[in-house]
């Protein structure tokens, strides 16, 4: 369902409303729908004066009559932000939700990262870690018939026989794995992973899949995390 947004002029009158139930709220002779107060306005409101409460009354109609539905727009619109995951709901103040305020990709990095220092995975065999990124493309592969072009499928056929291999090394891996490689260019190594997450985000976009795709995401996240 679609939410309709408020215009600034509805959140402006919408604030002038507020202002004339505040003035109420504290015993004041309400304000004019512009916001103002009248020279021959009372200093104080008597609840128990009929013609201070008509005047209450034409003043919040004439706000409501400024903005028909308006104040609905409003109090729904902030409802469906407080509701969707835009706003942080541990703050006390109007905060920006974590996965927004940092980014989307940042904070799948840094949810992926606590996720690995909960389980404690070492993430610092960096030979390792690239290789093991390999073997999940390795797996993708088997999701995807033969290209029918014999460059293509014999190095598909390569990486996913040299991936099940080191796959099968690690499961029978007994005490501690050695890796000592180090990351000879820092420069040189971000930019090709940016380049995998590239080809695979328009990989995905490409094929119609983002949908599909974030919710895998979320999906293989919440798993992890439930472990």
């Amino acid at each position: 369902m679609n939410m309709a947004k408020a215009s600034t002029r509805e959140i402006d009158t919408s604030l002038r409303l507020c202002g004339i139930l505040e003035d109420i709220e504290r015993d004041q002779y309400p304000r004019d729908i512009n916001g103002d107060f009248a020279d021959t306005d009372p200093d104080t409101f008597d609840p128990d004066d009929g013609d201070h409460l008509r005047a209450f009354y034409d003043r919040i109609k004439g706000v409501l009559d400024k903005m028909p539905g308006g104040i609905g727009r409003v109090i729904w619109g902030f409802h469906t932000i407080m509701n969707n995951n835009i706003v942080d709901p541990d703050q006390d103040i109007l905060s920006l939700h974590p996965r927004l305020s940092t980014g989307q990709l940042e904070h799948i990095i840094t949810t992926c990262t606590d996720i690995t220092k909960a389980h404690g995975f070492d993430v610092t065999h960096h030979r390792t870690q690239l290789c093991l990124m390999v073997t999940e493309i390795a797996e993708a592969l088997e999701h995807v018939s033969s290209a029918d072009e014999s460059n293509t499928d014999d190095f598909a056929r390569y990486i996913e026989c040299l991936s099940q291999g080191f796959e099968h090394y690690r499961a029978l891996l007994k005490g501690p794995h050695t890796d000592r490689s180090l990351r000879l260019s820092h420069a040189g190594l971000m930019e090709e992973l940016a380049d995998v997450v590239i080809r695979i985000a328009s990989y995905v976009g490409g094929n119609g899949d983002t949908a599909d795709f974030v919710k895998a995401l979320h999906a293989k996240r919440e798993g992890v995390l439930n472990v």
